[in-house]
């Protein structure tokens, strides 16, 4: 059936330039940065402060964090009964990275596109009370995914 053809063929390309989906990109790890892709990002800078409460924020409205150093600093207020749970989590289904606390020890834990999980904790439990918890990524550079080394904080210590 030719004719069906073109005609779905025509529709097809009405549609897409209609909705803004030409061209298409077949590129694969590319697309998951926005630098590489040319998408613009909604974020500018290397900074970005967030308040507790906020709900989902997708990767393209925070400060891109792929392919580079960056820390992560949280004021939180730990309960007497302990330390327990997300102080932040950006990602999806296929990759991403989580700042949080089990067992009462800061944790870090980043997800590399389902392929491999790489956690780090800390070795003492935060006490309970205010407190500053930051986690630094020291990219090592060199390429797309190419490792870091972490390093979790209490209090600057």
């Amino acid at each position: 059936m030719p004719e069906k053809l073109r005609e779905l063929q025509r529709l097809w390309l009405i549609e897409a330039t209609k909705y803004n989906v030409i061209p298409l990109d077949d590129r694969r790890f590319e697309r998951f940065n926005a630098d590489i892709a040319g998408r613009p990002q909604l974020v500018k800078g290397n900074s970005q402060l967030l308040f507790g409460g906020m709900g989902r924020l997708s990767e393209n409205s925070v400060v891109v964090m792929k392919n580079k150093s960056f820390s992560i600093t949280a004021e939180v207020e730990v309960p007497a009964k302990g330390a327990e749970g997300v102080v932040i989590a950006q990602g999806g289904k296929f990759g991403g990275l989580s700042l949080y606390t089990k067992g009462g020890k800061a944790k870090f834990a980043y997800n590399f596109f389902v392929l491999e999980t790489f956690t780090t904790a800390a070795t003492q439990a935060i006490s309970a009370g205010k407190h500053q918890v930051r986690m630094e990524l020291k990219f090592d550079g060199g390429g797309f995914d190419k490792g870091g080394n972490v390093k979790l904080y209490y209090d600057d210590n």
